[in-house]
């Protein structure tokens, strides 16, 4: 019909089809203004939400490191106790300076301290208000330095000084911001710690600040004014308690608190008035120092923190203390032209086993494996948001070939190449992809900005924008367009021109449904087999990575399909009758076009069934996990708490016994991904009676008496069930510990459901430790830990209270006996377990607004295609209309086609959310020995479905509105080709 030369003519060569591909594709796209605009508003969002996470994870790494930093400082190698605590001889440190290969060195000490601090402040007298002073103490960090070597600074890591100056002289201190707003009327007021963290932001804001002297009498309104602003100043002293009692049987002295006292006067010391129980006080001295410099605190929370010089910090110890002269550390500068590694080699033989020469790297490598870890995980979100991305633009595109099929075929017929139409394709999509880019990844750095900003009170990060996630945003919207368009070009290339003019006349396949069924179906099984049938835990995880998530993916996007034809057959009748459509015209539009509402379908189910899987095992997380740990009734918490400290507990009336607990962090090989991050466990040391009598632990494998026996004889420990599930670990079996450059076989005398402490040492310690990762904990006795690894400090009393005892009064009580002998922190049981539910709950909610974000992104590409599905069909609406159709039953035949749709996602998203959480427990049991199960929480998912539906036609209902305003002429004037 057409000559040849028509073919060859100048604007058609090969050589030039890129031109023609180019033009093609912006007219196209251009022609379509608000698809395309709707289309790259979805790449630009999730390319948005990839850079905006990217940011956000990468300022929080960097605020990790500096916090490392501050602990390492310029260190290249340190030297600590085996045993922990302020063990190690300060006689070492001029050996160390020493070495050849010693640039400059440095002491470091660290204690647990109880401080208070008397404020000025109005007090209510009559009628009016008059000044006086209020008490407030609380327990910190303190540490201590020395500075004989003018070089020990730039060793010693030190937090950013805000104001003020170092510490110089024995009674000199340097506080961190939050210890002065936990010293201050409106931080003990705050509940919460980011009400503290908003108290320390307005604190460091106004600093410095001068307290203005207290009138002789105030109103209400002006006391309030006054005593809001009441806290530690620059220049202030703070008292310092020490436990400074005589040596005494505390039982005997709390039975006859008479010859207490006689024995607080033998000893030369007075009551003080601290808010402590009457006998507590007779056993604490304080002493004043100076507030001379304040500091930044730790980004992430933590405890409280005092800097003292070493003198200084010896100087507030109880008098007598068994480690005074004695470091917690020694940090070591190595000279240039010498390695760390090289002194750990000249040296550590020579130091013998009870002190530990390391190189800081490996200090930070935990830190720097965490943060591997961290990005291999945003890597496979980012993964699967660019897949549901691309599946959006290949849904749309291969709606708008289908739509545009005719023109393809007359464009075919005038002589444009099958190359240039598949070109036009890939040229739209890489359009679409790089608008994206462009609008999403400054619209990422912005969204990151504004979450710091918004809680600028709250946290301490400064905003870092990593060339990495710039790259995976940006790139990944390009390479998301370029996928997403490759289908559509490859149906655009074999466009036949009959075939294309007949295109409205043909009917779907019902063997392609089938197919499409057939290979959903084979790749959702194939993810199942991967989870349950490979039994390596290492072998899984990257079965699951490399095969098994794509398979669920794509799957799921194949199934989307023959799901839609079945909820089109079994629903269209009822939601007919209750829209007041005609009995079959929904289930004949959906079946004559299942591919577009399928995929549709399909792109809705993303944000649903990441939603679906957040909160089902959160579910299964609160049930088989927390709600299974039965923590004892109180714990106490320190860096080197004494026998003494232990005696005092006991002797509370509110206690019916305690048991002192060692916490080493030690390596097994059992748990995590060894390739990537291996996790670390707990042994956690104790006395075996008093241990088992207060926790009561079930036992899985063994029974009390026998493990008794082996603990004692030594070389025995007890493991906690997850062993058991992750390696088959069992009574009788052998397992190596290492720890401190130790390792040492031990025999299984049991296996027991764990008794939560590990997580009760975490918890005390959030915010401060990123260097190390641990889980599940090994039991043994203090023999054995002190014996094989040189540690016997104890780290936390684990106690046990009387019946009818208010766990939050023992709580207090505990606090006030301790203060003063190395306590950090106390809590009940109980009150833990609460905290960790809620931290959980905030986890996920955090984490379902990411879904919910999701579900949003894939509601501007559900818009895009009920859009595509008017704009496809406007000739047919224009006869529904011309023949007696109401324009209200247009819309709700459309409304009711985006019901279904809803109801295919929602049935799509539950189950590919509940398969995947499946797999995700399958690989946790291998990996990390948790046994969960599937509990679907369904009141949950109905709220997710409901939101689902709503999104839905919430998409559908702006093109819906438009229909409805159209007069059947215009609707018939729309046909094309």
């Amino acid at each position: 019909m057409f000559s040849k030369t028509v073919v060859s003519a100048p604007p058609l060569t090969r050589r030039a089809s890129m031109r023609p591909a180019w033009r093609l594709a912006i007219s196209n796209l251009s022609g379509r203004p608000s698809r395309s605009i709707l289309l790259a508003t979805t790449v630009a969002l999730s390319a948005a939400l990839i850079a905006a996470v990217a940011c956000a994870m990468n300022s929080m790494q960097a605020q990790a490191r500096q916090q490392i930093s501050e602990t390492v400082g310029a260190a290249d190698v340190t030297l600590k106790p085996v045993s922990g605590g302020p063990t190690l001889p300060a006689s070492l440190l001029p050996g160390v300076r020493g070495w050849p290969e010693t640039l400059a060195a440095a002491g470091k000490r660290e204690e647990a301290l109880t401080v208070a601090a008397n404020l000025p402040v109005m007090v209510k007298a009559g009628d009016t208000w008059k000044p006086g002073t209020k008490r407030l103490a609380i327990n910190v960090v303190a540490l201590g330095e020395t500075s004989a070597d003018t070089n020990a600074p730039s060793v010693i890591g030190r937090p950013r000084l805000i104001a003020g100056r170092w510490a110089s002289a024995p009674d000199e201190v340097v506080v961190d911001t939050s210890l002065m707003v936990r010293l201050s009327i409106k931080g003990v007021e705050a509940t919460t710690p980011f009400e503290r963290r908003r108290q320390r932001k307005q604190l460091e804001a106004a600093l410095p600040v001068d307290r203005p002297p207290l009138p002789a009498s105030a109103d209400d309104d002006a006391a309030s004014a006054i005593n809001d602003a009441a806290g530690l100043r620059l220049g202030d002293q703070i008292e310092v308690v020490q436990r400074a009692g005589p040596t005494i049987k505390i039982a005997a002295a709390v039975m006859d608190p008479k010859k207490a006292l006689e024995l607080a006067k033998a000893a030369n010391i007075s009551p003080i008035e601290m808010g402590l129980s009457t006998l507590s006080n007779f056993f604490h001295k304080p002493t004043l120092v100076k507030v001379v410099g304040i500091v930044a605190p730790p980004p992430f929370g933590g405890k409280p923190r005092a800097i003292f010089t070493l003198q200084g910090l010896e100087r507030v110890l109880p008098d007598g203390a068994a480690t005074k002269d004695h470091l917690s550390s020694i940090e070591v500068m190595v000279k240039p032209g010498f390695t760390p590694q090289q002194v750990v080699a000249a040296h550590a033989p020579a130091l013998g086993n009870s002190v530990l020469l390391t190189t800081s790297t490996k200090v930070t490598a935990g830190l720097e494996n965490n943060i591997e870890a961290s990005r291999l995980g945003f890597l496979l979100a980012t993964v699967m948001a660019y897949l549901a991305a691309t599946f959006i633009i290949t849904t749309a595109m291969s709606t708008g070939v289908t739509e545009r099929l005719r023109e393809l075929g007359m464009l075919r017929a005038i002589g444009a190449f099958k190359l240039q139409l598949a070109q036009s394709q890939l040229v739209a999509g890489l359009l679409i992809g790089a608008l994206g880019a462009v609008v999403g990844v400054p619209l990422g750095v912005f969204m990151a900005w504004g979450l710091f900003r918004y809680f600028r009170d709250t946290l301490d990060v400064t905003l870092i924008v990593p060339w990495w996630g710039v790259l995976a945003s940006g790139g990944g919207a390009i390479l998301a367009g370029l996928l997403g368009s490759a289908f559509p070009a490859w149906r655009a290339s074999r466009v036949s021109p009959l075939e294309a003019l007949a295109a409205r006349a043909q009917a779907p396949h019902r063997r392609g449904v089938l197919l499409m069924l057939a290979i959903g179906l084979a790749l959702a099984v194939l993810h199942v087999s991967v989870v349950l049938g490979v039994q390596d835990g290492q072998a899984r995880f990257w079965a699951y990575l490399f095969v098994g998530l794509p398979a669920l993916f794509v799957g799921f996007f194949m199934l989307s399909v023959p799901i839609l034809s079945a909820v089109a057959w079994l629903f269209s009748s009822p939601v007919s009758r209750l829209l007041g459509l005609p009995r079959t015209v929904l289930k004949r539009t959906l079946l004559a076009t299942p591919y577009r509402y399928g995929f549709t379908a399909g792109s809705m189910m993303m944000g649903l069934a990441l939603m679906v899987g957040i909160w089902t095992q959160g579910r299964s997380i609160r049930q088989d996990w927390l709600g299974k740990l039965e923590f004892p009734d109180a714990f106490v918490a320190g860096l080197n708490l004494s026998e003494t400290s232990l005696q005092t507990v006991r002797a509370l009336p509110e206690v019916k016994d305690a048991c002192a607990i060692t916490l080493l962090p030690v390596q097994t090989d059992t748990f995590g991904v060894q390739a990537i991050n291996k996790l670390g466990s707990t042994f956690i040391a104790f006395e075996p009676e008093k241990f088992f009598e207060m926790a009561k632990p079930t036992w899985v494998q063994g029974d009390e008496k026998s493990a008794l026996a082996k603990l004692h004889a030594g070389g025995s420990i007890i493991v906690a069930k997850e062993f058991t599930v992750a390696r088959g670990l069992g009574l009788g079996d052998h397992i190596t510990i290492k720890a401190n450059g130790r390792e040492f076989p031990f025999e299984i005398a049991g296996v027991v459901t764990s008794p939560g402490l590990e997580v009760v040492s975490q918890f005390f310690s959030i915010g401060e430790d990123f260097t190390q990762q641990s889980v599940h904990a090994v039991f043994g006795t203090r023999e054995d830990l002190k014996e094989k690894f040189g540690n016997d400090s104890v780290h936390l009393i684990q106690v046990s209270l009387k019946p009818g005892v208010d766990d939050a009064a023992a709580v207090t009580h505990l606090k006030e006996a301790l203060a003063g002998g190395g306590i950090l922190d106390a809590g009940s049981g109980r009150k833990i377990k609460n905290q960790i539910n809620e931290f959980v709950h905030n986890g996920l909610f955090a984490f379902s607004l990411v879904a919910l974000a999701a579900m949003l992104i894939a509601g501007l590409g559900v818009a895009n295609l009920i859009i595509a599905g008017i704009n496809a069909r406007q000739y047919e609406f224009g006869v529904l209309e011309a023949i007696g159709a109401s324009r209200g039953l247009v819309g709700r035949l459309v409304l009711a086609e985006a019901v279904l749709v809803a109801i295919a996602a929602a049935a799509l998203g539950t189950w590919m959310g509940l398969q995947g959480v499946f797999a995700v427990q399958q690989i946790d049991r291998k990996l990390l020995g948790v046994t969960f199960s599937v509990h679907p929480p369904w009141d949950a998912l109905a709220m997710g479905w409901g939101i689902t539906l709503l999104l839905t036609l919430g998409a559908a209902y702006p093109a819906v509105w438009w229909l409805t305003r159209q007069r059947p002429r215009e609707l018939l004037g729309a046909v094309r080709g």
